[in-house]
């Protein structure tokens, strides 16, 4: 058996576990519905357009923000203070996003199984499956930090490899179908950080993985930190505020690092990589 150097690992679910972004799984589910019930092709193809509306309205406005700070200077000193207010400025433009999406009631109307169902189809990263069983196996708690608006999907996608999902949720009727009501639990950076606190284990090494901006916070509290690929927009904001951050190679393995695995991005592209570098 593997033995690891960490008693909890707390991941990122979408492009971290996944391939891909799995919220447009739920919104094809929620047109598939509208589909069903509506009384023909062209309201589909309504309830598409005015779907993708929203999702570029959000993209565009993120995308303009976060040019606009880049395009500031970089900070000389407080660079963690700095980047907090970075995050923060983000807050806005998320909740706007989010409220459009119930406002519409774009995801009513899917049974919770036909979200799991969803999930069991999703793929994922290359070797995840069998690296978080062995993981298990050898006694590392595993929890999820997702700011994916369906559990019932995570759950899913990852069957029995985990042992707590803190998430966004669709709300629920009681014949367990989604009213397009979205419980919103974690929606920011600030949200997964304080979730990371509550979930990190007191005994022993917590590790949290992420790939994206939104993931940073966690990752620079985590004791290993670890960003999982090079998103062009996550290394803009590392090299914008002088994250240090170290790419690990197949030879690098943590009984034998040479740097302050605390204070730095451990970079990784691909989750083989990231058991190597754990086990001897």
């Amino acid at each position: 058996m593997k033995i690891y150097p960490i008693t909890t690992l707390i991941t990122d679910f979408d492009g971290t576990i996944t391939l891909e972004d799995t919220i447009a799984n739920i919104a094809y589910a929620a047109a598939d519905n509208f589909l069903v019930s509506a009384s023909g092709d062209t309201s589909h193809h309504e309830f598409l357009e005015s779907w993708h509306r929203v999702v570029r309205k959000f993209s565009d406005e993120y995308i303009q923000l976060f040019e606009r700070l880049l395009d500031q200077p970089r900070p000389s000193r407080n660079n963690y203070n700095a980047l907090l207010k970075f995050l923060a400025s983000f807050a806005e433009v998320e909740l706007a996003s989010v409220e459009r999406v119930i406002s519409g009631k774009f995801l009513a109307g899917i049974k919770r199984e036909k979200l799991r169902d969803i999930g069991k189809d999703i793929k994922k990263q290359e070797e995840v499956e069998t690296i978080l069983a062995q993981m298990r196996k050898a006694g590392v708690k595993i929890d999820i930090i997702s700011a994916n608006w369906s559990r019932e999907l995570i759950i899913g996608v990852m069957d029995d490899l985990y042992d707590n999902i803190v998430s966004s949720d669709l709300e629920f009727n009681e014949d367990g179908i989604s009213t397009g009501q979205i419980n919103l639990h974690i929606l920011s950076p600030f949200d997964k950080l304080k979730y990371y606190q509550l979930l990190k284990s007191d005994t022993g090494k917590s590790l949290y993985i992420g790939d994206s901006v939104s993931d940073l916070l966690a990752i620079l509290a985590s004791d290993i930190g670890v960003l999982f690929g090079r998103g062009k927009s996550v290394m803009r904001v590392i090299s914008h505020f002088n994250l240090p951050f170290k790419e690990l190679n197949d030879e690098d393995r943590f009984d034998q690092v040479r740097f302050d695995v605390n204070n730095t991005i451990l970079i990784v592209d691909s989750w083989r990589r990231l058991n190597a570098f754990l086990t001897s």
